[in-house]
């Protein structure tokens, strides 16, 4: 049978948590420099084109600024979550590729390794309704807990973009904040909503 969120629904404007683990749940990043590479890989494909920096000699990789909108993700040691928006059905399968792709080809020249990193096929779980989307957002960004670390602080999740400590030219925080009046009160209902989202959520969380 299937992984949960292996077979995954493709639909116009679709809004998915997406996520991965390493093979054998092996780290996927061991160091800082890692987890920066993923997010720059995120960044040079989802930024705005007008801003994107080329080096010379690069092959520039495939630009989705118009395909994926990127709401929420947080890096852990063996995992990540992403929650995005689609424009169009296959728009997702194509940027997971890219992204993983080109995180593997670094991984693995970087530590002298061959073969699989990831857990095999990225998994994704639609979101269907307000309260799944909110409720997956605080779920991404209270990972961090997991590690004993406080959440409000980890500098690999979006969590900070949210509560106006930093900016990113990849993260789209309005669709999130249209639920609540201002970002004090995302905040807030991450910190102390008394439900716990992955009750809310289900299905949605990793598995």
């Amino acid at each position: 049978m299937p992984s949960q969120n292996t077979i995954k629904q493709y639909v116009d404007e679709g809004i998915y948590h997406a996520y991965n683990r390493g093979v054998e749940k092996r780290n996927i990043f061991i160091d800082t420099q890692d987890y920066k590479q993923f997010l720059r890989i995120i960044n040079d494909i989802l930024v705005d084109p007008q801003y994107r920096i080329i080096k010379k000699g690069e092959i520039p990789r495939k630009n989705y600024f118009n395909c994926i909108e990127l709401y929420s993700y947080c890096l852990m040691p063996n995992h990540f979550h992403l929650l995005l928006k689609q424009q169009n059905a296959q728009d997702m399968q194509a940027f997971m590729r890219s992204l993983l792709t080109s995180y593997s080809m670094y991984f693995n020249i970087k530590y002298k390794r061959v073969g699989r990193l990831f857990q095999g096929i990225y998994k994704a779980a639609m979101v269907s309704t307000d309260d799944q989307l909110i409720h997956t957002s605080r779920y991404i960004h209270l990972n961090p807990v997991e590690l004993k670390m406080l959440f409000e602080y980890y500098p690999y999740s979006s969590y900070q973009c949210y509560a106006n400590q930093t900016s990113s030219n990849f993260v789209n925080t309005s669709k999130i904040l249209t639920y609540f009046s201002n970002s004090l009160e995302y905040v807030e209902f991450v910190k102390t909503f008394n439900i716990p989202s992955k009750d809310v959520i289900g299905y949605i969380a990793i598995d």
